[in-house]
């Protein structure tokens, strides 16, 4: 074997990590792929064009949360987290917070779901600010994945003794 393999092998703290670290990659391209289209100017409410606006930003929300939500519970349920606090159990209280996120993403981004099917209905939504609503939402979700890649980073460079 050779080192660079030995070293890859330790590093990987288990099965469907690379998993995890590509379902990061996806999530920040939907996000950058929703930001880009929160770009492109809102028609007026009412107008065809408003619907169609809403309606996509809705189907590419939907497509969001289908993506966070399989990677949240993949994450919780594949192990990856507990292995993270068995090997690293300084980290417990850092991979647990990032946890906890993962319920309140979620049902953010279901309300503002919802709010974007009432625009792409004609109809006003009770928050007025939706796209800065989305845009707030993409940059937790930014944070909290550096978040969860920097802490994995950090904690296998600490194993492998790259700071020495």
């Amino acid at each position: 074997m050779s080192k660079e393999t030995a070293v890859k092998e330790r590093t990987r703290a288990g099965p469907g990590d690379d998993q995890v670290m590509e379902q990061h990659r996806e999530l920040r391209a939907l996000a950058a792929d929703l930001r880009e289209f929160l770009r492109i100017e809102r028609p007026e409410l009412g107008d065809a064009a408003g619907t169609q606006w809403a309606s996509e930003l809705a189907a590419r929300l939907l497509n969001l949360h289908t993506k966070l939500y399989a990677h949240f519970r993949h994450e919780e349920s594949s192990g990856f987290m507990d292995r993270l606090m068995q090997r690293f159990p300084r980290a417990t209280h850092s991979v647990e917070s990032l946890a906890k996120e993962h319920d309140w993403m979620l049902r953010d981004l279901n309300a503002i779901l919802s709010a974007a099917i009432v625009y792409s209905e004609g109809k006003r939504p009770q928050n007025p600010h939706l796209r800065r609503w989305v845009l707030s939402l993409l940059d937790e979700l930014n944070r909290h994945e550096r978040e969860e890649n920097d802490l994995f980073q950090r904690l296998l460079y600490e194993e492998i003794g790259v700071g020495d």
